[in-house]
């Protein structure tokens, strides 16, 4: 007896019985989180400041002209939204391929990734952009643009969808431009030149204000000139983003023979194809669910008020939406460079440490913008019997699909850069198709009572979606099936 009790004080596994506290410490503290936040804070006020720009250009738009522009410009964001993924396409694969050269130590061959990455990207966002040209006409309507004038319109219209298109057409133009300038910013994400990438950004939303408040209200031009402002920030953005890439990478000129890697080219779109699919998915299906809202049972001036609603609602989700974004860019670049190292276990800890950043992150900022929810609309002219009956529910509701959506952004992520890309796309499909494609059809279709319940309902269902999606990621990445994927480039 005397002898089982010594062997059991000899044996510190079975004499260690954690804590309490160190059971929490466990399951809630980020490890390495310095490293992930200094990735993501720079990121983050990067994102930040390009979307406090992007709201003040709404605002902009929302006190212009008694407000007579506003629903038509609104129906141009919802489309643009919803292909301004489209220049990621090449770029996401590029920064998956770099990060894993380089936790190998083969910064030397980026140059090659990058210009790879370049000509790929350009010529199908060429085409991309050609077919949209075409086919714009019919998405404006689909979301709600009018075959007729737009009522009070300083400057005569023959319609609002004559007007938008027109408009979308300008505009689209930027999709060719950031084509270059996203493959780029992979290449000094990868080498975590954080900083220039946020100079960029902000340099070009100020070109961007800029324009439209000149045009709109210094020359009070014909406001469908402000559609340049978009390609022309970010054709600025461009020519700062190649300098520092030259700078900071050493991106010489190389010979003919070797602008196309052959081996690079393959990993970029077998990576990129499948992500920027999930993108699309997402994109395509978020568009349907715009549509529904242009289609709820109500007067026109109803629908209009509850376009422009929704459209400021998804505006200041954005200050959310960015931490979600540079976080989900840190667990790529993170889990990149450990898979690269060869360090599997590490890249899992890599995807559960940024995902309860993410978790934390979002929680106390959703707060924040609970708070000052009020005067923020306020500030976009949004009517107050609108924001007292309809606004704080959906931004409830929204609350929710926003922690849901930490998994989505971090725990995918990572789940692609480990090369685990079509189950997740397929679970996309399903959800998406349900959640955003299905159900918000079903509420505009059948439901006909108050037109702000029916935009309530539509945000619940898109609920389902984000709820869903977190919950199968979570288990994949736990369950650490795709590490028979991860493998060094």
């Amino acid at each position: 007896m005397s002898t089982e009790k010594t062997k059991l004080k000899e044996d510190p596994e079975q004499e260690f019985k954690p804590s309490l506290k160190h059971k929490l410490h466990m399951i809630f503290y980020p490890e390495d989180h310095k490293e992930i936040m200094k990735i993501t804070l720079v990121l983050f006020f990067q994102l930040f400041f390009a979307v406090l720009i992007s709201q003040i250009n709404i605002m902009l738009y929302s006190w212009y002209d008694n407000k007579s522009y506003f629903p038509a410009v609104n129906k141009v964001t919802i489309l643009f939204n919803a292909v301004q993924f489209i220049p990621s396409l090449i770029a996401s694969g590029a920064l998956v391929v770099g990060g894993n050269l380089y936790g190998q130590g083969r910064k030397n061959e980026l140059p090659v990734v990058l210009m790879t990455g370049l000509l790929v990207n350009g010529l199908i966002c060429l085409i991309i952009v050609a077919i949209l040209e075409g086919v714009s006409p019919y998405l404006l309507k689909f979301v709600g643009a009018k075959d007729e004038p737009i009522i009070g319109a300083m400057y005569p219209t023959n319609s609002e969808l004559d007007w938008v298109t027109k408009y979308f057409r300008i505009q689209i133009s930027q999709l060719f431009i950031m084509s270059f300038t996203q493959v780029f910013i992979s290449g000094l994400q990868v080498v975590r030149k954080q900083k220039h990438i946020m100079i960029g950004a902000v340099m070009s939303n100020v070109v961007d204000v800029f324009i439209t408040a000149s045009i709109l209200y210094w020359w009070k031009a014909n406001p469908i000139f402000t559609s340049i402002a978009i390609p022309a920030a970010n054709l600025f953005q461009l020519v700062y983003m190649w300098l520092i890439v030259k700078k900071d990478i050493g991106f010489k000129k190389l010979p003919s023979d070797k602008w196309i890697n052959g081996k690079f080219a393959k990993e970029e779109i077998k990576i990129g194809v499948p992500m920027t699919a999930e993108m699309a998915t997402f994109f395509t299906f978020h568009f349907v669910s715009q549509g529904a809202i242009a289609h709820i049972h109500g007067s026109d001036e109803q629908i209009n008020e509850l376009i422009d609603l929704n459209r400021v609602m998804s505006s200041i989700n954005q200050y959310c939406g960015t931490y979600l974004q540079a976080i989900g860019t840190a667990a790529s670049i993170m889990v990149a460079s450990s898979i690269g190292k060869g360090d599997t276990n590490q890249a899992y800890k890599d995807g559960i440490n940024t995902w309860r950043l993410a978790l934390y992150g979002q929680f106390i900022i959703c707060l924040i913008v609970l708070a000052l929810l009020y005067p923020l609309l306020l500030a976009f002219n949004i009517d107050k019997f609108l924001i007292t009956k309809y606004a704080f529910w959906l931004w409830l509701i929204l609350i929710v699909i926003d922690l849901g959506d930490t998994v989505n952004m971090t725990l995918l992520r990572s789940l692609w850069t480990a090369g685990d890309l079509w189950v997740p796309l397929i679970v996309s499909l399903v959800t998406m198709s349900i959640a955003y494609g299905g159900l918000p059809w079903v509420v505009a279709v059948t439901y006909k009572g108050d037109p702000g319940v029916s935009l309530i309902l539509i945000y619940l269902m898109n609920c389902i979606d984000s709820v869903t999606r977190a919950g199968i990621y979570i288990y994949m990445w736990r369950s650490k099936k795709w590490m028979k994927y991860a493998k060094k480039i």
